[in-house]
């Protein structure tokens, strides 16, 4: 029996579903999917949708926003009594300190152009009287859940939000915006430096008072992250301003609105960013995440900290962590900070005092967000498991455990209504027995002790970890696709996300060693499934984009497991420096060096530099890098000079992740055909 524990647990699941992505009977006839079927719902650009809720002040009950039909809409929800009412069409609420009012997003037909577009609303916390608060033009540029927060004052009158605005739309004499110096090329030329779109946007804050309808905007900042009220006049302000590529100037900054006072609070604490601050109702203390000692790469070092607000002070409470979550909460009294960390599908939730943190609860998930009802009695978090299922739970607070968890309302699941395998997430240990996680789904009809073929998708990033929803047209239903094919389907993590303890990314710098260590937690989870007898170590595929691309061109060098694979818009240390982007400071972070003084290392972190061994057909995808910017061309052209099958396919003008519905079918279509053509290979041989 495999030692990974099944992600969803009966006991804790409620029947109540309250969003999904369904197919239509034609698009998964019988629950079986089809190439369009992927790409039709890769086209509806459905991202999974994270829930985003909020505690009742006033009730103690939780308003949430999900996906109901073709809208979102805001629900209420009564932990004691499990029921749940519709409250009003929107997402991401916020509700007032005083309990009476809503605000939040929706998406409305715009009268002069007919766009869809989102804007900031209010309303009666019961969802009557509807106003729309914001008339930016264009609506808001909706860059993510956590980006398009709303928060309201102390006062309960105003509503602090941000938006992003680019190039021109800063207007003439902003700091990154102003009028073009350098002309710009035709589109069938190319000059480099390639601008970099980072430097010509910024984030722009605004507060709504929703007593008067006024929109002001107070603040603005590149890359800006977390925002909040200090207090009635004062707002706190997240800024990460890239102002070169590879550099970030990373600030907290308090800003007083009645005066247009901006105060720094928290620099760049020894050269690394400060990301997610969060400040106790008693503006005490503020807890963030930061690097204690590193320059600003990826993945960043980030450590909870707490400043004292009062004094300055500053303590650093965790050492390497391996992934720090992105939300964390105070309870009400401000003594104890609750937060998530953990790998990629095994996380926990802790509390702590500033002292030794407490483990409140364990899950085989990866959980986004966490928040204390405002007696301190409630908990309630959310998270996904290894098929992309989101879940709410509620649980109480009793002396450093969480109980009587009695609810889970499922939020998101994209694969309802498929025949689908089963899937979990697992734990195998590495060559130097470090642990390393990862998912595993089973095909249809999985029969126990028969050895199946196994796509092994190794995620890009690194730093996002295993992702369910995925890099592929169709996300979490390519995955099914492919079990419903027959594959098993196996999505290891590895050790350069970050995600598997901070030390091993250092152990990587000492070590100057970029790939190796991430082939042997890759392999040792392929040689893991071969013991537990569902691998047929003749049937291996592997397939990876981005940096999971460059992994694979770094495999199929390096070793010869695999009966075939597939590099999707790969890379390479030494191509890719020398070649595509310049100077490329998080890779000179990594190797200690750039190639004029640390050449060896270079090479013998290249794929390129070891084609020659190359014995696995691989087939070559490019499409936002294309035949100048990718190690592809070169790999591809050594493979057939050794007479091995390889195939290169490019796609002109489409994205890092193709996004045309023509190129998706295609690179699905030769996708499936590369491994049927594989596959039966091995069987004949």
């Amino acid at each position: 029996m495999m030692p990974g524990r099944f992600i969803a647990s009966a006991a804790l699941i409620c029947a109540v579903i309250l969003a999904g992505a369904p197919l239509s009977a034609s698009d998964a006839p019988n629950g079986r999917l089809t190439i369009d079927a992927l790409v039709d719902f890769a086209q509806q650009q459905v991202q999974p949708k994270y829930p985003d809720f909020v505690w009742d002040p006033s009730r103690e009950e939780l308003l949430f926003s999900a996906d109901s039909g073709a809208e979102s809409w805001i629900f209420r929800y009564a932990p004691a009594s499990g029921t749940r009412t519709r409250v009003i069409q929107g997402s991401d609420p916020a509700i007032s300190p005083d309990g009476a009012h809503l605000a939040f997003l929706r998406q409305t037909v715009a009268p002069d152009t007919g766009d869809r577009e989102t804007q900031v609303w209010t309303s009666n916390a019961d969802g009557s009287n509807p106003t729309q608060g914001s008339h930016i033009k264009g609506g808001l540029a909706m860059t993510g859940t956590s980006s398009n927060e709303l928060v309201w004052a102390p006062d309960s009158k105003r509503v602090l939000f941000q938006d992003i605005v680019v190039g021109s739309a800063l207007g003439p004499g902003s700091a990154i915006g102003g009028p073009k110096t350098t002309p710009s090329p035709p589109p069938s030329v190319r000059v480099f430096p390639l601008p970099t779109a980072d430097l010509n946007r910024s984030n722009v804050f605004h507060v709504l008072d929703v007593t008067t309808g006024e929109d002001r905007v107070v603040g603005r900042g590149v890359e800006a992250g977390q925002y909040t009220w200090i207090d009635d006049d004062d707002i706190l302000i997240e800024r990460n301003d890239r102002k070169i590529p590879g550099h970030w100037d990373c600030e907290v900054v308090s800003e007083r609105l009645s005066l247009h006072r901006v105060t720094r609070l928290l620099a760049g604490y020894n050269q690394q960013c400060v990301n997610h601050p969060i400040i106790n109702r008693q503006r005490t203390e503020m807890a963030f995440q930061a690097d204690p000692g590193e320059e600003s790469i990826v993945p960043s070092r980030r450590e909870l900290s707490l400043k004292d607000l009062r004094s300055g002070k500053i303590r650093i409470l965790t050492h390497l962590e391996a992934s720090l979550g992105k939300s964390k909460a105070w309870t009400p009294d401000g003594h104890w900070l609750i937060y998530s960390s953990g790998r990629s599908l095994h996380q926990s939730l802790y509390m702590t005092d500033g002292r030794q943190p407490i483990r409140l609860l364990s899950t085989v998930t990866r959980i986004l967000r966490v928040d204390v009802s405002s007696d301190g009695k409630l908990i309630a978090w959310s998270s996904f498991d290894a098929r992309d299922v989101t879940r709410m739970y509620v649980g109480t607070l009793s002396l450093g455990r969480i109980v009587n968890i009695r609810q889970a309302l499922i939020t998101n699941d994209p694969t309802k209504g498929l025949r689908i395998g089963r899937s979990t997430a697992i734990e195998w240990h590495s060559v130097d027995g470090l642990t390393i996680d990862g998912a595993l789904t089973l095909p249809v009809g999985y029969q126990a002790g028969k050895h199946y073929p196994v796509v092994v998708m190794v995620h890009g990033g690194p730093w996002s970890g295993v992702l369910p929803n995925g890099e592929w047209p169709g996300g979490i239903k390519f995955v099914e696709y492919l079990a419903q094919q027959g594959y098993v389907v196996f999505q290891p993590d590895y050790r350069s996300s970050g995600y598997e303890g901070y030390d091993q990314i250092l152990m990587l710098r000492q070590r100057r060693e970029e790939f190796q260590p991430d082939q042997d937690d890759i392999l040792s989870g392929v040689r893991y499934l071969e013991r537990e007898g569902i691998a047929d170590p003749r049937h291996l595929f592997v397939l990876g984009h981005s940096n999971g691309g460059a992994e694979v061109n770094w495999l199929i060098t390096h070793t010869s497991t695999f009966a075939a694979a597939i590099s999707y818009e790969g890379w390479d240390v030494l191509w890719d420096y020398a070649v595509a982007y310049g100077a490329d400071t998080m890779e000179e972070w990594r190797l200690r060096g750039t190639p004029m003084n640390e050449w060896q290392t270079y090479v013998d972190n290249s794929a390129v530099a070891h084609a020659g061994n190359i014995t696995t057909p691989t087939l070559f995808i490019n499409s936002h890098h294309d035949d100048i910017f990718s190690d592809s061309p070169f790999l591809f052209a050594v493979s057939r000079r050794l007479g091995i099958d390889s195939s290169y396919v490019v796609y002109p003008g489409d994205g890092h992740m193709i996004g045309k519905a023509e190129n998706q079918r295609d690179l699905l279509v030769r996708t499936m055909a590369w491994l049927k053509r594989h596959n039966e290979r091995r069987a004949h041989q």
